[in-house]
């Protein structure tokens, strides 16, 4: 008995019941068409998904406007993180 490709069916990484990203703590979807995420703090309304969220969370001000009343323990647990990510994809630039 084969397997055929077509049988096997991959969930992407954050698909709704496979949220692994420390984001969806903090923030719920609204419609995934748009990638619109609510912040669980402020109620504000964001397209962009999770990745605009964790910038909203940590106030870079990247494209996004800051959450004002996230508490300090999870804005700085998003710096770090996405600093962290950013270093990682440095490193990997530099392997190539």
């Amino acid at each position: 008995m084969s397997t055929t490709a077509s049988s096997v069916k991959k969930k992407r990484k954050n698909s709704p019941g496979n949220r692994t990203d420390p984001g969806w703590e903090h923030g719920t979807e609204i419609d995934s068409e748009s990638k619109k995420v609510r912040c669980k703090y402020c109620g504000v309304v964001r397209a962009g998904g999770v990745y605009r969220l964790k910038h909203h969370l940590a106030g870079t001000g990247c494209n996004v406007e800051r959450c004002l009343q996230v508490p300090d323990d999870v804005k700085h647990k998003f710096r770090d993180l996405l600093q962290a990510n950013a270093e990682q994809s440095s490193r990997k630039k530099e392997k190539i």
